[in-house]
């Protein structure tokens, strides 16, 4: 009996028939190869029949995958991704690829499971990115709202030793992503207070202290340095008395960037440590505002250091800040560069804080102060709180 079955397997795959499909199966990739990336709905529909021909073809499984991500069709992407993966369950790069689908389609917390079992991931790049992807979710920088929508809420309170306030900003927008997430358009309400301003016939002016409510548009250029172009118009409500209407217009158009360097991983694998890893960040923005007769500002910071200490709540951080802030009208609070030893915490999961400690000397570049001071000396604790939902 087994000799017959071996003879009829041989005879199978010397048949015309087992020749027949071999070659149709070349000339369906043929016409695959010649319709991918000119006509997506052909290439999809040879792809069809090599599948029902060969259901487990991963090669097919995986162009299906690709060609749906490439029509921005998400949810038809996540179903070939899972069929991959019933073929193949031990590919981490389809399993990275399956997370963020479902990140895309609103589906956090399956994504965030998968993220985490990736963190200890074979390959070193797929690690990494589960770990990134993985902190940006649990700590709520990751919009937790079906694309394209999106909204979020920043504050970052101050206590600054120079003037003995505490300055509270706070912004909130909510809006939709658009041109494949590199834009957002928003609706944005601000508030901006401190504690030692004050109004009335000689004003004493800190800080903004000013409610402001508009809408904005933005759009990233650029991969290695990104720059976000941005504008945002509306009204503001003054929160002292600065003699004049309280009611204000209120435009800012300008350019922001933000780069880091280094390691910049808050939550990783396993047995990751920092020995006095280095990491850097730079920021950098340039805006024209309308509160202040369009004069245009240019805020720039960079700070080079080290994550001396991981633990199960967050990674610290020391380092040495340089910034500058300079203006086309040369006022002398608008030209000032600050530099001096900060340290910093921040949070791993679930707490979406880092609370930053700095003691910096700062210079005027042109005037000086009208008291005749040359510089001051400012100790800053600050807590920055940002979440997306």
């Amino acid at each position: 009996m087994k000799r017959l079955i071996a003879v009829g397997l041989s005879v199978l795959l010397v048949s015309p028939v087992w020749a027949v499909t071999n070659e149709q199966m070349n000339v369906l990739w043929d016409k695959f190869s010649v319709n991918e990336n000119v006509d997506d709905d052909e290439a999809f529909r040879v792809l069809e029949r090599i599948i029902a021909k060969e259901p487990n073809n991963i090669r097919a499984l995986k162009s299906a995958t690709y060609l749906k991500l490439r029509q921005g069709k998400t949810a038809e992407a996540l179903t070939f991704t899972d069929k991959v993966l019933v073929v193949s369950p031990d590919d981490e790069g389809f399993r990275l690829q399956k997370a963020y689908l479902l990140n895309q389609l609103g589906r956090n917390d399956d994504a965030l499971a998968i993220f985490d079992s990736l963190k200890n991931a074979k390959d070193k790049s797929i690690a990494d990115a589960a770990c990134a992807a993985s902190k940006n979710l649990s700590t709520g920088s990751a919009s937790r709202l079906k694309k394209p929508f999106f909204s979020d809420i920043y504050a970052s309170p101050s206590y600054e030793s120079r003037s003995g306030a505490v300055i509270i900003p706070i912004k909130v927008r909510a809006g939709r992503y658009y041109n494949d997430d590199k834009g957002q358009v928003y609706g944005f309400t601000t508030f901006n207070r401190d504690t030692k301003s004050s109004g009335g016939e000689r004003p004493e002016i800190i800080d903004e202290n000013a409610m402001i409510v508009g809408v904005g548009i933005n759009h990233r250029f650029g991969t290695t340095v990104p720059i976000t172009a941005y504008a945002e118009v509306g009204g503001s409500y003054d929160l002292i008395d600065r003699g004049r209407s309280k009611l204000q217009n209120f435009v800012v158009v300008g350019a922001a960037t933000y780069k880091e360097w280094g390691d910049n991983r808050a939550v990783c694998r396993s047995g990751c440590v920092y020995p006095m890893s280095f990491h850097a960040d730079f920021y950098g923005n340039v805006a024209a505002y309308s509160r202040n007769d369009y004069n245009i500002v240019a805020d720039l910071r960079y700070r080079p250091g080290f994550n001396v200490a991981k633990s199960s709540l967050g990674i610290t951080k020391v380092y040495w800040k340089f910034k500058s802030v300079h203006d086309t009208d040369k006022e002398f609070f608008n030209n000032v560069f600050e530099t001096g030893p900060g340290i910093s915490f921040t949070f791993h999961k679930h707490i979406p804080i880092a609370i930053r400690f700095e003691s910096v000397k700062a210079f005027y570049l042109g005037d000086n102060a009208p008291n005749g001071d040359s510089g001051f000396k400012n100790n800053r604790v600050e807590i920055t709180y940002y979440k997306s939902f």
